[in-house]
């Protein structure tokens, strides 16, 4: 039911987190490696939220791809990686406890679990720009929207060149 985004890690004392992140400094956050580590930036987060980028749906070499696209559906796994780099932030810069990011050990496990409500805009994400603009950008947005016990909801979308590819909601689990 689920496939592994992330891993949370929380240590004794809040690490000072900079806003703006290349995927070799939040790539520890997650347990992908390249290719299927798919985001490249983070360009902003908060307690409520994250914005990251990628450009990786328009690698011929994306473990996503089938018969040689990327279909929108695969919006939820970058929003999941997306979520769950912010659960990392939040869990790792925390200058008091945050009691739902009760201390983690690397080996616990951030499973996607639940994806509903998603709305596909588009059939794909790779080159939604056309042969004019080939190399797309994708802007990924997580907002937290509820937390209960284990379980972090987020509204995620993606969006290339201001245009809504997919939107919905997901819930990040997190394994014993």
């Amino acid at each position: 039911m689920s496939a592994v985004t992330g891993s949370l890690m929380q240590e004794s004392a809040a690490e000072v987190v900079p806003q703006r992140m290349t995927a070799a400094e939040f790539g520890r956050f997650l347990p992908h490696k390249p290719p299927m580590l798919l985001l490249e930036t983070v360009e902003a987060w908060n307690a409520e939220s994250i914005e990251c980028t990628a450009s990786s749906q328009n690698d011929a070499q994306n473990p996503l791809r089938i018969n040689g696209r990327v279909s929108s559906v695969h919006a939820m796994e970058y929003g999941a990686q997306a979520a769950a780099i912010h659960l990392s932030l939040m869990a790792n810069s925390a200058a008091e406890p945050v009691t739902e990011l009760e201390a983690y050990s690397p080996d616990r496990v951030v499973f996607l679990g639940i994806v509903r409500d998603f709305e596909l805009a588009e059939q794909y994400l790779d080159e939604q720009l056309g042969d004019e603009q080939p190399g797309s950008v994708m802007q990924i947005r997580s907002d937290l929207v509820s937390i209960a016990p284990r379980v972090f909801q987020y509204r995620v979308s993606a969006h290339i060149a201001d245009k809504l590819c997919a939107q919905g909601i997901i819930s990040l689990i997190v394994g014993n």
